[in-house]
């Protein structure tokens, strides 16, 4: 979508004066937007001037114009739309007087002098002289909602506004039109004295704002003043009549009266208008409170020619802007007031000048000053203006100022009926208009900061909306209620503001205070927004250590840090979680996903509330959740003692050596090189033993039992007691046999009695100390004293009888 488009989707609303400003820098695209917004309207207008040449080289000669004088620096600077049809009317003007070959039909669109007097005489009315006090801004909104009927959204895109910010600019304006027109009422010092009263209460009056008592004065005084009664039928509905006095004072008497029936063709069903370029211009139920604005002798805003075509309405009524406008074939009865030099509006007549006065200054053609003979544009003239010969002017005929008789208007109800004009009412005296805006704007809308928000920004950006144009105001309110103030945002047309302090604010809270001031001066009610201002960073939280390694892989990590701050921890380069720290500092995690096997280096860092983070904390953990069978790499020794196993493992882990039973036969720690040896202990019994190792690490995990191994053993062995035997004595004669030349030694119940026997013969025989009464086991085996090793046991059970 381009952006000039009227982007009610959302696109960027570019407003008719920035598209005027643009085309004068010499932006084509900015011009082609604006023939897209206004050409069909300008070509209804040019319409009304068909006999006098084609609309379409009327509309193309009005654009010309328009984009020369832009070319130069000039151009429209109000509102578009009624500069292209002044623009468009001059055309008309210009070409008409230049032909000397009009078809006879032609007559009636052919624009003449007392055109520009009627012009003249709807520019002096109440309601026109009050619509130009107006701000441009205000009656740029109420040309399009009210003039062109349009609804806010259809006039958005024309002022560069949003349609919600369209709508509260008309009401505003509106009600500015009411006040001034009022005030002008007001301020003629000929008012009698007791309707001066009557007079500076209508608006109050018309809001329902009177008490009882003055309200029953000032109806009281309504049943008889003529006058206060006819003001008070209008005030409520100055705006609905601007299109019935707007457009003939732009268009001329013939072409405005011809372009309202325009409107009115198009409205035959009874519905909204459809608006000259295309739009619909909204509809009212027409039904009860309608206000209708009377068009005929009493209230005179028809001119000219312009009777005959209002005439054929036949009292036709139509819709604008939600107002209904009846134009009666009485309109042409204003002709006469036009020519004989006063022109009857709100029961007073305006005085005009004797002959047609030159255009006003913000025209953008003159018809009759600075014309050149040959209808070409002077140097000097605006590339808008098409200058015509200037005929001659003949001064218009005087006739009766009796003004005609005025059908009266609608009654309200519980309202007297007014009584019509009476012959011999002073005019009233151009009036001092001088609208004052005392609507307060609304309070700013804060969509940043939020309220209580805590930040370590010093400088926070404050933002919203607002009533466009107006100055929203900061200040910095303290405990003791000393305003200090921190600077002021221009709300944009987008109705959008942003306020970034120049100078931080203090450490804590505060307390901000907004306050919209419009145009007018008026202000908004405040509203405060309390934030906290914090830019100092928490200190670094504390790790506590965590046993490592460790077989879990989800561990849980603590510590302490400021409280109510939020602790992140970190594994390497993977956040693995965060805590936040409770009131008294404590904070805990644990992760949730499992961590790989492997080492770890932590760092915890605190995050405060208003975004500050601190120095980290550092750590590490291992994690092991796996433990591999030890290698069992080395068994050497004599079979008759018990062999030296070796191996490796991991590092620090405890290695057990088991039989084929599974029982504990050793016992070794690997070295941190995982390097382990050990002996077989004493506990080993047997020829033949089977050997396997098993591994617990540091982390606690166990392994699985390694490959087993089978060892050959020699052991002696015992010719007598046999195993089971029962001995009558305490003492029992033990015969070994073994290899000549080794030593034995001879174990009761597992304990070795301290003495060796070498073996000298084929066996050799010993008594056994006194033993108890009951089973006993008797163990032998070869014993190396030189290395103090031993090898494994031959054991018989023996039961001592008692």
């Amino acid at each position: 979508m381009d952006e000039y488009e009227d982007a009610l989707d959302g696109a960027p609303i570019v407003g008719d004066d920035e598209l005027a400003d643009r085309s004068r820098a010499g932006d084509a695209q900015a011009f082609a937007e604006l023939w897209s917004r206004h050409a069909r309207a300008g070509l209804a207008a040019a319409r009304q001037f068909q006999s006098i040449a084609d609309p379409d080289d009327i509309v193309a000669e009005a654009y010309l114009n328009i984009f020369r004088a832009m070319q130069r620096g000039g151009g429209p600077t109000e509102a578009f739309r009624p500069y292209l049809y002044r623009t468009i009317r001059n055309v008309a003007l210009s070409w008409a007087r230049n032909s000397n070959n009009l078809p006879i039909d032609a007559a009636e669109d052919l624009p003449d002098p007392k055109a520009d007097v009627e012009s003249t005489v709807l520019e002096n009315t109440v309601t026109v002289r009050a619509f130009r006090t107006l701000p441009e801004r205000w009656q740029t909104v109420l040309w399009y909602t009210e003039v062109e009927g349009m609804e806010p959204a259809e006039a958005a895109p024309h002022l560069g506004l949003s349609a919600n910010s369209v709508a509260a600019l008309a009401y505003r304006a509106r009600e500015g039109l009411r006040k001034a027109w009022l005030q002008a009422h007001v301020s003629d010092t000929r008012i009698p004295e007791e309707c001066r009263w009557t007079t500076e209460r209508m608006g109050e009056y018309a809001r329902g704002g009177l008490t009882p008592r003055a309200r029953q004065k000032f109806e009281k005084h309504l049943e008889t003043c003529t006058r206060c009664s006819i003001l008070l039928e209008e005030i409520d509905d100055i705006s609905g009549r601007l299109a019935a006095i707007l457009l003939p004072a732009v268009l001329g008497g013939t072409a405005g009266a011809g372009y309202l029936a325009h409107l009115l063709a198009q409205n035959g069903s009874g519905g909204a208008p459809a608006m000259a370029d295309g739009s619909n211009g909204g509809s009212n139920d027409g039904g009860t409170g309608a206000t209708t604005i009377g068009v005929g002798a009493g209230t005179a805003v028809g001119v000219g020619a312009s009777g005959a075509a209002m005439a054929a309405a036949g009292g036709t009524l139509f819709r604008m802007s939600g107002r209904t406008v009846a134009v009666a074939a009485a309109t042409a009865l204003a002709v006469a007031a036009a020519t004989v030099g006063a022109f009857a509006i709100n029961g007073a007549f305006v005085p005009q000048p004797s002959q047609p006065t030159a255009s006003s200054p913000d025209a953008p053609a003159d018809t009759d000053a600075d014309a050149d003979t040959d209808g070409d544009t002077d140097a000097g003239d605006d590339p808008a203006t098409v200058p015509p010969p200037a005929p001659p002017v003949t001064a218009p005929p005087v006739l009766d100022e009796t003004p005609p008789p005025a059908t009266p208007p609608r009654t309200r109800p519980g309202r007297p009926v007014p009584l019509p004009p009476l012959p011999g009412v002073p005019p009233l005296p151009p009036p001092v208009l001088n609208p004052v805006d005392t609507t307060a704007p609304a309070v700013p809308v804060v969509s940043g900061p939020v309220d209580g928000l805590v930040t370590n920004s010093a400088t926070p950006t404050f933002s919203g909306t607002g009533e466009p144009g107006s100055t929203v105001t900061l200040s910095s309110v303290a405990a003791d209620g000393t305003v200090v103030p921190l600077g002021t945002a221009t709300v944009a047309r987008d109705d959008s503001w942003s306020f970034t302090p120049a100078a931080p604010l203090a450490e804590g809270v505060q307390t901000v205070r907004l306050v919209a001031t419009d145009t007018a001066g008026n202000r908004s009610q405040p509203v405060d927004r309390t934030i906290t201002v914090d830019t100092v960073a928490p200190a670094a939280p504390v790790l506590a250590a965590v046993p490592t390694p460790t077989s879990d892989p989800t561990p849980t990590f603590s510590g302490t840090a400021e409280p109510l701050s939020t602790v992140q921890l970190v594994a390497g380069a993977t956040v693995i979680g965060t805590a936040v720290a409770d009131a008294a500092g404590a904070w805990a995690l644990t992760p949730a996903a499992p961590l790989a096997d492997g080492t770890f280096a932590l760092s915890a860092t605190a995050v405060d509330a208003a975004g500050n983070s601190s120095g980290a904390a550092t750590s590490s953990v291992t994690v092991d959740t796996f433990a591999a069978p030890p290698v069992m790499s080395e068994i050497e020794g004599d079979a008759h003692y018990l062999p030296r196993v070796a191996g490796t493992a991991e590092g620090g882990a405890t290695v057990v050596l088991v039989d084929g039973s599974g029982s504990p036969i050793g016992e070794a720690i690997a070295d941190v090189n995982g390097a382990w040896t050990t002996q077989l202990d004493s506990s080993v019994r047997g020829e033949s033993l089977t050997i396997s190792a098993r591994q617990t690490d540091a982390a606690g995990n166990v392994s699985s039992a390694s490959t087993a191994a089978n060892v050959p053993l020699l052991v002696p062995r015992f010719v007598a007691p046999a195993d089971g035997s029962t001995s009558s004595t305490g003492t029992v004669s033990v015969e070994i046999s073994g290899d000549r030349g080794l030593i034995v030694q001879i174990l009761i119940d597992g304990v070795w009695t301290g003495r060796q026997h070498l073996i000298d013969g084929p066996t050799i025989t010993r008594v056994t100390p006194e033993l108890s009464p009951g089973p006993h086991t008797i163990a032998v085996r070869y014993f190396d004293p030189a290395s103090g090793t031993h090898g494994a046991m031959s054991v018989v059970t023996v039961i001592v009888a008692e």
